[in-house]
């Protein structure tokens, strides 16, 4: 398993990938949050050689979570299955953005999106990627995040996140694959 977290100035953007012997396998994305310097849909595409998105997940509509979205379809990248709030629909999420004005070609994306992805995946995240376990230590702090956990699973993908300015230098966060070996 790999993590990757990017700093996007204002949030971050994280992928997640499944690692099958020397391969890249399944691909999820923890929002599509770009800078000037960097976009998720050209490292995608053009770093990892891919035009296909397992799984993205949205954890909120404003710009700074999806301000790359079109960017993926722009590139070409297929988006196998999206993950967001499901209590509004795409005409729902329209209105409310409209209130700020004219919707970007991010939100356009997003109302789209939430019309278009509404049926339930034949293959879910949950029991596809799997098992993940993130271990954090940060001088005195020490936690895990377990996404293996089968009796209590998480609600969302990155319940607890890292704060690389909290555990300066390298090592901070250290990545485990289901046999808990580093990678």
């Amino acid at each position: 398993m790999r993590l990757r977290i990017w700093d996007v100035e204002h949030g971050a953007c994280a992928m997640l990938q499944h690692i099958n012997g020397q391969l890249g396998g399944r691909l999820a994305m923890i929002d599509s949050g770009c800078t000037d310097d960097w976009r998720p849909s050209e490292y995608i595409a053009k770093t990892l050689g891919r035009n296909r998105l397992d799984y993205l997940f949205i954890t909120n509509a404003d710009q700074d979570h999806m301000s790359d979205l079109q960017g993926l379809w722009d590139a070409g990248i297929y988006v196998h299955g999206l993950y967001r709030n499901p209590s509004y629909t795409g005409d729902q999420i329209q209105g409310i953005k409209q209130i700020s004005g004219d919707l970007t070609n991010d939100a356009r994306r997003y109302v789209s999106a939430c019309n278009q992805y509404n049926q339930p995946l034949q293959d879910p995240f949950d029991n596809y990627m799997g098992g993940i376990t993130a271990r954090q230590q940060c001088g005195e702090n020490r936690g895990a995040v377990r996404g293996d956990d089968r009796e209590d699973p998480p609600s969302a993908v990155g319940a607890r996140g890292v704060d690389q300015r909290d555990c300066p230098g390298p090592g901070a966060l250290e990545e485990h694959g289901q046999a808990g070996t580093a990678l």
